[in-house]
């Protein structure tokens, strides 16, 4: 629950497949990163989350790239929810269908028109 761990949380999940045991873990990471404040790497780590997966896992690959959806929008950041913007208006069936889940409902907030 410390936001100094998110540095490794990212390395761990960039680095790392998440295959056998190993799914468990990015899960978590990827949840803990979204609960976390926001940090350099974790949006671009996010995003790599988002769209990896393989063919042979679909389910899991579906699974962990819902949990990095869910996990961008936790963050909230501009740069976060254009990275869901960008994979709901992709080609990529997967990381499309995990950001559109994530961005309905959520409105634009617009700056105070002064």
């Amino acid at each position: 629950r410390d936001d100094k761990a998110v540095p490794l949380y990212c390395y761990v999940v960039r680095q790392t497949e998440p295959e056998g045991k190993l799914y468990h873990v990015h899960a978590d990471m990827i949840d803990a990163i979204g609960n976390l404040n926001a940090h350099a790497d974790s949006v671009r780590t996010l995003r790599q989350a988002l769209y990896r997966g393989k063919w042979w896992s679909p389910i899991r690959a579906s699974a962990l790239r819902s949990r990095a959806a869910l996990a961008l929008r936790r963050l909230g950041s501009p740069e976060a929810m254009a990275v869901l913007e960008e994979a709901a208006a992709g080609k990529a069936r997967g990381p499309r269908r995990a950001a559109r889940a994530q961005l309905t409902g959520v409105t634009r907030k617009e700056p105070n028109q002064a």
